[in-house]
């Protein structure tokens, strides 16, 4: 019995000297951060070395462009802009950490570039008629965070967009269509230094 308790007080201690190693080869690790540009907090969990998951759930920024025409001939725009709440999953994969420790830069709080499938899910709005929607991209993103707790993340790529609505009489532009993903975040990382 003692042998299985040496054994198992072995194993822990590797585990707790392995998570206070020094970040020295370019592994992913846990980040928590609230993003300013576009309001919200994320949570980064490492699932191997260079894999992470990555859940966000902020305020999406929408424009909305409408003219509409009347009996006399004229017309009239609107241009409208919309905060909805939205979450996404993202599963990331880290590729450039040896390459940036090389050149002694820095990859603590996975400062590295990635590629990443995307799941977004927007919400709508039935008042102002905005369809719910559903994004899938694939793209690839620069991440980096400063010492000073200065986040920075970036990314673009395809993707697909397909709204859950099947409402016709308040979505009549609802449709599947293929777009350019883009996302800039900035904000502030939250972990212990």
């Amino acid at each position: 019995m003692k042998k299985i308790g040496f054994v198992i007080t072995l194993i822990c201690l590797a585990f707790v000297l392995k998570a206070q190693k020094k970040f020295s080869e370019g592994e992913v690790e846990k980040l928590t951060k609230i993003n300013i540009l576009m309001p919200g907090i994320a949570y980064e969990h490492p699932l191997s070395k260079k894999f992470t998951l990555y859940a966000e759930l902020f305020s999406s920024l929408r424009l909305r462009f409408s003219t509409s025409s009347n009996a006399l001939g004229g017309s009239t725009s609107n241009l409208s802009l919309f905060f909805l709440p939205s979450f996404t999953g993202q599963l990331r994969y880290y590729y450039n950490g040896e390459k940036r420790l090389e050149n002694n830069k820095r990859v603590e709080k996975n400062s590295m570039n990635y590629i990443a499938a995307i799941n977004l899910f927007t919400a709508g709005n039935n008042k102002k008629f905005l369809t719910p929607e559903f994004q899938t991209a694939f793209v690839w993103g620069l991440h980096r965070n400063m010492p000073k707790r200065l986040s920075v993340d970036f990314n673009v790529g395809p993707s697909i967009v397909i709204p859950t609505s099947n409402n016709s009489y308040y979505y009549t532009n609802a449709r599947t269509y293929f777009t350019l993903y883009s996302d800039l975040k900035i904000g502030v990382w939250l972990n212990r230094k």
